[in-house]
C-alpha cells in the first residue's frame, strides 16, 4: 500500500513536503546567509554601476566640451581677439546652458591674461601657471586641467581648453570651459542612493574635490593614508567595506574618472551604508524562521487533501490536451479555468502555445502563398524588364508584356488600352490569355465612378493612380460582364506614362476574389512603372530616329536621307535604260528679309507653306528635302528626257509664286532652282547634288530664269570664286590691304567731324578688286573675322597719329556678324584698345544685326562702350528696330539709310522718315548721320531737318589717309549751300 501511494503523484508530493521539512530550517539559514551575500554582492554591483554611469557621464561631458570647444575656436570672435565681442558670445552660450553644468568660459591671450569671460572679470587673471594651460601651449591641442577652485568663479571645477591657431599652426588664444562639480549633487539625486549613501569626488592626492552630502562640509578634507585612498591607487575601479571618516561603516564602488597626467587619476566613489544593504535579508530569515512550522503543516494537509482535486484531476486533462496536439490537433485545449495555480498557469501557457503554433502555422501557410505570389510578380518584373531591353516597337512591348503577365505571372487575362486625349472610352489594344473573345467588343467607360472611389475612371488613370477591384461585381458593368465571362474574379487597372502623360493602361485580371493585397499592387506599379520607362525610350528612340532623318520644322527627309535615297536610286538607274535621275536645288530668296521684318515664326511659317506646296507636286517615289535654312533639294526618278525635269521646275517656281498669307499680310516668295541630271552631269551622289548647288547660286541676271540646268561654265565661275579666296586669305600676308576713309562733315559748321573706314584691295594681278565682290566672299569663309581685326587696329592706329596731329576725328569701323558673335571679342578689343593709347573709335553695326538678339547685344555693347568706344547703328530705318530695346541699346548714333536720302528732296515721304528718325535720335540723346549725301538739294534738305552730320561724294569720296588728312582741316562748301 505505501509502495502503490509512493508511485503515486499524491504520494509523491506527501514525500517531497517531508523531504522538505527535514532540510529545512538548515535551508532558510542557508539562504539567509547566501541573501547576504547577495544583498552584498548586488549592491557592490549596483553602486559600480552607478559610480561607472556617473564618470561616464563626465567622460560624455568632456567629449561634448571638446567639441564645443573647437567651435569657438574657430568663431571670429574668440580668431581675432575681441575682448567685447568675444565675452558677449561666451555670455550668450553660458545663459544656453540648460543644467547648467559649466562655471563659465573664457579666454586666453598666449601670455596667459584672461581677456574675456562668460562670467564677470573683477580683477586682472593670468593662467600662465595652470596646468591646461602650459598643455594646451605644449601640443597645440584639446588638453583637461586638474580638479581645482575657480579663480574666476571659486566654485569647484575642472578645466578644458583648447587652442585657436593661426594659419601658421601657432597658438594665437585658449579658449576654456570651466565644468562645476556641483553636477554631482544632480546625479546624486538622479541616481536615488538608499539613505546615508555619499558620493565622494577625490584627486590623486586624495583631497575631497566634491561630495554629496555634506560638500561643504567635506570639500578639501583629504582621504590620505586611509584604507580607500590605498585601493584607489593600487587599482582604477574597485569595490570594499569599511567605515569611512564618518565612523558608518559602507560598501564602496569607486572609479578613476580622468587622469591628471603624470600625477596620477582622479577618483569618483560610492558608500551605501552596510544597515541598508543587509535589512532585507535579515527580516526575511526571521519571518522565514517564524512561519516554517505551519507552512510544513499546511503542505502536508494540502498534498493529501487537495492532490486529487487540486493536482491530479487538472494534470490528467492538461496531459490529454498535450497527447492530442502531440498528435496533429492544432485545436486541442487544456479546458481548463484559468487561474493562479501552477497548473492553471500551466494549462494557460498550453493553450497560449497551441493557440500559437495554430496561428504561426496559418500564418506560414500565408507567407508561403504571398511569397509564391510576389515571386512571380518578380519573374514577371524581370521578364518584362528584359523585354524592354530586347524589343525596340511599341505593340511588339505591349504585346509581350500581356503574354509575360499571363504565362509568368499567373494572371487569369491582361489587356492594354490607349489613353488618347479627350477620349472617353477605354478599349484593349493588346491582350494576352484564353477566353478573349468577350475584349473585343470591351469598352470601358472613363466616366464611370470606380468602385470604392468618389471620382470617375479617367480622372483617377489621368491623375496617375491604380484602381483596385478585389471583387469584380463590383466592377462597372461593361468590364464586369468582360471579366466574369473570362473567369476572372478581381481586377487592377494600372496608368501607363509617357513623358509626363499617361499614354493607356494595363488591366490584369486573378482568378480568384480578394487577389490584390497592398504589396502586390506596390510591386505591380513598379511594373507598370517600368513599361512606362519602355515606352519613353521607344518613344525618343523614335524621335531621335525621325530627327536623324527628318526636318523637325517641315518634316521633310533631311539631306542624310536624301543622300541615300539619291545613292539608291542611282545604284537602280543602270538597270533600265534611257531613264535618268534629276537632283533639283531650290533656293527661297528673302527669308531672312522676312525673319527680319516679321520674325522667325514667319519664316517659319513659309517654310513649312513652301514644302506642303513641293510635296504636292511630286510624284509617288519623289522626294523633297530640306537641305538648310532656306534650301531645298528634290530628287526626280525614272526621267525619260531633260524636258521633263524643265517642266517639273517651272511647275515649282509657279507654284511658288503664289502668296503667302500670314497674320492677314501677303508675303510673296521668290525662288531659284539649280538642276543637275544623271548621267550627263555625274553619275555620283555627291557630285550631282554639288553641280545642283552650283547652279541654283548663280547670280540671277546670268541665270536668265526661276531655274537653270548645270553647265561647265557655272564650275569655272565656282573656280574663279575659290582662287578669290584664296588670293584673299594671302592678302593681309602680302600687304595688299589698306583702309580708305570717307569724311563726316557737321550739317552747320561744315566741318569734318569723323571718318568711316572703308576696306580696299589692291592686288597685283586683278587690280583693284570692289569691296562688293570680296566682302561677301570673306562673310562666307569667316576671313572677315582676321580681316575685321586688322581693319580694327590699323583704324586705332590712325585716329592715334591724327589725335598727336592735331585732327581728333572719330574713326567709324563697320563690324561683322561673325566679329560679334566670338565669345572674346570684347577681351580682344580691349587689348587693342590698350596697346593703340587714347583713341577716338566708333562701331558701326548694321540695324538688321542687332535684332536678331537684342538681349545678347545689350550686354555685349555696354562692354564695348565702358572701353571708351561709341556705337553707331548703320543703315537704319532698313530693319525692324524694337523701340523697347533701342532705348536699352547703349548707341550713341543713328546712321539713316541711303535709300531715304536719295530721293529727299523730292519724295515727302522720305523726308517724313527722315525727321521722324532725327526726331528720335534726338530724344534718346543720339545723333543722326545721312548717309550717301550726292547734291545740294540732299545737303540742304538734310539741314533743314536738323540732320546732326552727313557723308558722301558731295563732300569726298573715301580717300587714303594721307588725302583725308588735308581734307580734314578745312571746312567744306557744297555747291548751292
Amino acid at each position: 500500500m505505501m509502495w502503490r501511494l509512493f508511485h503515486s503523484l499524491r504520494g509523491r508530493l506527501i514525500a517531497l513536503v517531508l523531504l522538505g521539512a527535514v532540510p529545512g530550517l538548515g535551508a532558510i539559514l542557508y539562504t539567509a546567509e547566501t541573501q547576504r551575500q547577495r544583498d552584498a554582492v548586488a549592491a557592490q554591483a549596483e553602486a559600480m554601476r552607478t559610480v561607472q554611469f556617473v564618470a561616464g557621464t563626465q567622460r560624455e561631458l568632456f567629449a561634448e566640451t571638446q567639441r564645443l570647444l573647437q567651435v569657438l575656436a574657430q568663431l571670429p570672435a574668440v580668431h581675432e581677439g575681441s575682448a567685447a565681442s568675444c565675452s558677449a558670445l561666451l555670455t550668450h552660450l553660458h545663459k544656453q546652458d540648460p543644467a547648467p553644468r559649466y562655471s563659465s568660459f573664457f579666454a586666453v591671450r598666449p601670455d596667459g591674461d584672461v581677456f574675456c569671460s562668460s562670467a564677470p572679470l573683477t580683477r586682472r587673471i593670468n593662467a600662465a601657471d595652470q596646468a591646461y594651460y602650459r598643455r594646451v601651449l605644449a601640443t597645440r591641442a584639446f588638453a583637461v586641467g586638474d580638479y581645482q577652485i575657480g579663480r574666476i568663479t571659486g566654485r569647484a571645477i575642472i578645466v578644458l581648453a583648447q587652442p585657436v591657431l593661426d594659419a601658421a599652426g601657432a597658438v594665437r588664444a585658449v579658449v576654456g570651459a570651466g565644468i562645476d562639480l556641483a553636477w554631482l549633487n544632480r546625479l546624486a539625486a538622479e541616481a536615488r542612493l538608499p539613505a546615508g549613501s555619499t558620493l565622494t569626488l577625490v584627486d590623486h592626492a586624495g583631497t575631497v574635490l566634491a561630495r554629496n552630502p555634506d560638500g561643504e562640509k567635506w570639500i578639501g578634507r583629504s582621504l590620505a593614508g586611509t584604507p580607500q585612498l590605498a585601493a584607489m591607487h593600487a587599482q582604477h575601479d574597485g569595490t570594499l567595506e569599511i567605515a569611512g571618516l564618518d565612523g558608518v561603516r559602507r560598501l564602496y564602488a569607486f572609479t578613476a574618472i580622468y587622469e591628471s597626467h603624470q600625477e596620477g587619476h582622479a577618483h569618483l566613489s560610492i558608500g551605501i551604508p552596510a544597515a541598508a544593504v543587509f535589512a532585507e535579508a535579515d527580516r526575511t530569515r526571521r519571518r522565514h524562521l517564524l512561519t516554517f512550522a505551519l507552512a510544513v503543516l499546511l503542505m502536508l494537509a494540502a498534498a493529501w487533501a487537495g492532490g486529487h482535486v487540486f493536482v491530479l484531476r487538472q494534470v490528467n486533462a492538461l496531459l490529454g490536451a498535450v497527447q492530442r496536439l502531440s498528435a496533429g490537433d492544432l485545436g486541442a485545449r487544456a479546458g481548463l479555468s484559468a487561474g493562479v495555480s501552477e497548473i492553471g498557469r500551466l494549462a494557460q501557457a498550453f493553450n497560449r502555445m497551441a493557440a500559437a503554433l495554430e496561428q504561426r502555422t496559418r500564418d506560414n501557410e500565408e507567407k508561403e502563398r504571398r511569397i509564391v505570389r510576389l515571386n512571380r510578380v518578380y519573374a514577371t518584373l524581370s521578364r518584362i524588364n528584359s523585354a524592354i531591353i530586347r524589343l525596340r516597337g511599341r505593340t511588339e512591348l505591349l504585346q509581350e508584356t500581356c503574354r509575360i503577365a499571363v504565362e509568368e505571372g499567373r494572371f487569369r487575362l491582361a489587356w492594354i488600352g490607349h489613353l488618347e486625349p479627350g477620349s472617353r472610352e477605354l478599349a484593349p489594344a493588346q491582350w494576352y490569355g484564353s477566353e478573349t473573345d468577350a475584349l473585343r467588343s470591351l469598352r470601358l467607360p472613363l466616366d464611370a465612378i470606380a468602385p470604392g472611389a468618389a471620382e470617375p475612371i479617367g480622372a483617377l488613370l489621368r491623375a496617375g493612380r491604380a484602381l483596385v477591384c478585389n471583387d469584380i461585381a463590383r466592377a462597372p458593368p461593361p468590364e464586369r460582364e468582360a471579366a466574369l465571362a473570362c473567369g476572372a474574379r478581381a481586377c487592377a487597372l494600372l496608368p501607363l506614362h509617357a513623358a509626363g502623360n499617361v499614354v493607356g493602361a494595363l488591366n490584369l485580371y486573378a482568378a480568384e476574389p480578394d487577389f490584390f493585397d497592398v504589396e502586390e499592387v506596390k510591386l505591380l506599379e513598379e511594373l507598370a512603372a517600368d513599361i512606362s520607362l519602355g515606352l519613353e525610350y521607344i518613344e525618343k528612340d523614335d524621335k531621335l530616329h525621325r530627327l536623324s532623318y527628318y526636318d523637325p520644322l517641315t518634316d521633310l527627309p533631311n539631306r542624310l536621307l536624301f543622300g541615300d535615297r539619291l545613292h539608291q536610286a542611282l545604284s537602280r538607274a543602270p538597270r533600265y535604260r534611257d531613264r535618268h535621275v534629276a537632283v533639283l536645288m531650290l533656293d527661297v530668296a528673302r527669308l531672312k528679309e522676312i525673319n527680319s521684318l516679321h520674325g522667325h515664326h514667319a519664316g517659319d511659317a513659309l517654310l513649312r507653306d513652301v514644302a506642303r506646296r513641293l510635296r504636292a507636286l511630286l510624284r509617288p517615289g519623289d522626294t523633297a528635302a530640306r537641305f538648310g535654312s532656306a534650301t531645298f533639294g528634290i530628287l526626280l526618278v525614272d526621267v525619260a528626257e531633260a524636258s521633263d525635269v524643265a517642266t517639273v521646275a517651272g511647275r515649282m517656281a509657279e507654284a511658288l509664286q503664289a502668296p503667302v498669307t500670314l497674320n492677314g499680310e501677303e508675303l510673296f516668295v521668290t525662288a531659284r532652282l539649280g538642276i543637275a541630271v544623271s548621267p550627263r552631269d555625274g553619275d555620283e551622289a555627291e557630285m550631282l547634288i554639288r553641280h545642283a548647288e552650283a547652279a541654283v547660286r548663280l547670280p540671277p541676271a546670268e541665270a536668265g530664269g526661276a531655274f537653270h540646268f548645270y553647265t561647265a561654265e557655272i564650275d569655272q565661275q565656282a573656280m574663279e570664286r575659290l582662287e578669290l579666296e584664296k588670293a584673299l586669305r594671302r592678302a593681309l600676308e602680302r600687304r595688299e590691304l589698306s583702309l580708305h576713309y570717307q569724311p563726316v562733315v557737321d550739317l552747320q559748321t561744315l566741318e569734318v567731324v569723323g571718318a568711316e573706314a572703308l576696306m580696299r584691295w589692291q592686288h597685283p594681278v586683278l587690280g583693284a578688286v570692289s569691296p562688293a565682290r570680296f566682302i561677301p566672299v570673306a562673310e562666307e569663309t569667316g576671313l572677315i573675322v582676321p580681316l575685321g581685326e586688322w581693319a580694327l587696329e590699323t583704324a586705332l592706329a590712325q585716329s592715334r597719329h591724327w589725335q598727336a596731329r592735331g585732327l581728333p576725328v572719330t574713326v567709324a569701323v563697320n563690324l561683322s556678324v561673325k566679329q560679334l558673335q566670338q565669345a572674346d571679342f570684347a577681351e580682344r578689343l580691349a587689348g587693342l584698345l590698350e596697346a593703340a593709347g587714347p583713341t577716338r573709335l566708333a562701331l558701326e553695326i548694321t540695324e538688321s544685326l542687332l535684332m536678331k538678339a537684342p538681349e545678347r547685344y545689350v550686354a555685349l555693347l555696354n562692354a564695348l562702350r565702358t572701353q571708351g568706344l561709341s556705337i553707331y547703328i548703320d543703315d537704319f530705318g532698313t530693319g525692324y528696330s524694337s523701340l523697347t530695346y533701342l532705348k536699352r541699346l547703349p548707341v550713341d548714333t543713328l546712321k539713316i539709310d541711303i535709300s531715304f536720302v536719295r530721293d529727299i528732296a523730292r519724295d515727302p515721304e522720305d523726308a517724313a522718315i527722315v525727321k521722324a528718325i532725327v526726331a528720335l535720335a534726338h530724344s534718346l540723346g543720339m545723333k543722326a548721320i545721312a548717309e550717301g549725301v550726292e547734291t545740294a538739294e540732299q545737303f540742304s534738305a538734310l539741314r533743314a531737318l536738323s540732320v546732326d552730320a552727313a557723308q558722301g561724294f558731295l563732300f569726298s569720296p573715301a580717300v587714303p589717309a594721307e588725302a583725308f588728312e588735308a581734307l580734314g582741316r578745312r571746312p567744306f562748301h557744297p555747291l548751292g549751300s
